[in-house]
């Protein structure tokens, strides 16, 4: 009996085709600039006994903005602001993302729109403080096949990724004299690999395993009954 649910359960892994590997990490958002590290797991062949099909890398990317517009003159002012915050990713080693022949960026922005900056007087200030403004995005590198990819992404244990931010406030304060905008800004980085993988030895056929699946069982029934 044991040796026919063996065989089932090597017909279901069969049928079921390739498995699947997703391994992920997240971060919390920190003040910017951040500089975030995170450790992802190479795909292990098992001492050669899995075959890497494809590899996936999706890379994340969270901002939260606070702005303030300030107006140091004697009357009301129009103002706004857009804030940004870009994510550049690297690998230790280099290679792996050099062997997707890219240098993945995320760029998050967020912006106050116009506002009404009302004016306390002669060189007393007036301000408007945003609520929470967030963004967030992701970037893909779609399902590669390379070979000089899946090579990259193969190995024992981890590979580093980090994360560094820059971040950007542009706003018409500049074109108005005794205006003023600032920002906190906050970022976070995330990374996910998928790997899709099977054996690297033949399996029989799903037909042929079933027949002797069915075979084996038929057998064991028959020995049962002359036991009776």
């Amino acid at each position: 009996m044991k040796t026919i649910l063996a065989l089932i359960a090597l017909i279901a892994q069969t049928l079921a085709g390739n498995a699947h590997a997703a391994l992920i990490f997240n971060k919390v958002e920190q003040p910017t600039e951040v500089s975030q590290t995170g450790l992802l797991d190479y795909f292990d062949s098992q001492g050669g006994t899995r075959i890497l099909d494809s590899v996936r890398l999706i890379l994340s990317g969270s901002m939260t903005s606070y702005i303030t517009l300030a107006n140091y003159t004697s009357v009301p002012q129009t103002l706004y602001a857009d804030g940004g915050v870009l994510l550049d990713f690297s690998t230790t080693p280099s290679g792996i993302l050099g062997a997707l022949g890219v240098a993945p960026a995320i760029s998050l922005t967020v912006a106050t729109g116009d506002q009404t900056v009302d004016a306390v007087g002669v060189m007393a200030l007036g301000t408007y403080t945003s609520p929470a403004l967030t963004d967030t995005d992701t970037w893909d590198s779609l399902v590669r096949t390379d070979a000089s990819v899946l090579s990259a992404f193969t190995g024992s244990g981890t590979f580093k990724l980090t994360c560094t931010s820059k971040t950007s406030l542009a706003s018409n304060t500049a074109a108005i004299p005794n205006t003023l905008a600032t920002q906190d800004a906050y970022a976070a980085c995330g990374a996910q690999v998928i790997y899709t993988y099977g054996p690297t030895t033949q399996l029989p056929e799903p037909a042929t395993l079933m027949l002797s699946a069915l075979g084996l069982l038929g057998l064991a029934i028959s020995r049962g009954r002359g036991a009776l």
